[in-house]
């Protein structure tokens, strides 16, 4: 799906997508909390942090991608068990955020979204739009 995302907006590929299947990363996050209770650290970060091992314990807490470009990076991160997933594309070069946007929606049985351009540059203020599927808006 990366691979394909950056032929479809003309973007270079600098190296392969990179995919992580979590929960691994919840074993890394255990071992960092335990050090710090055996520290005799007491914060409330640290039980919301134990509080959230817990409940995820048993989850698959989702798949991670990110794309490297040439021109910079897109990143997708998904939660099946929250029937959620976040993408974000960030380039240097001009794309159409559209078909990016359709690219990625056809890979999922959405309901519902909040998609937004951001235009950022150096020399004047953020600009902000909403984002609308074609297949979508031409219905």
């Amino acid at each position: 799906m990366l691979e394909g995302l950056s032929k479809t907006i003309d973007m270079t590929l600098v190296y392969p997508p990179l995919v992580a299947k979590f929960p691994f990363f919840s074993n890394e996050l255990s071992r960092f909390v335990q050090f710090l209770v055996e520290k005799g650290i007491q914060a409330r970060t640290v039980k919301t942090m134990e509080q959230l091992l817990n409940k995820r314990h048993n989850e698959d807490a989702g798949i991670s991608g990110v794309n490297a470009w040439l021109e910079s990076h897109a990143a997708i991160h998904t939660w099946a068990e929250e029937n959620f997933f976040s993408f974000d594309a960030y380039s240097r070069k001009d794309f159409e955020a559209e078909k990016a946007l359709d690219y990625v929606l056809s890979f999922f049985d959405v309901e519902s979204y909040n998609g937004l351009d951001i235009l950022r540059t150096i020399d004047a203020r953020q600009q902000v739009r909403v984002l609308s599927p074609r297949a979508q808006s031409a219905a």
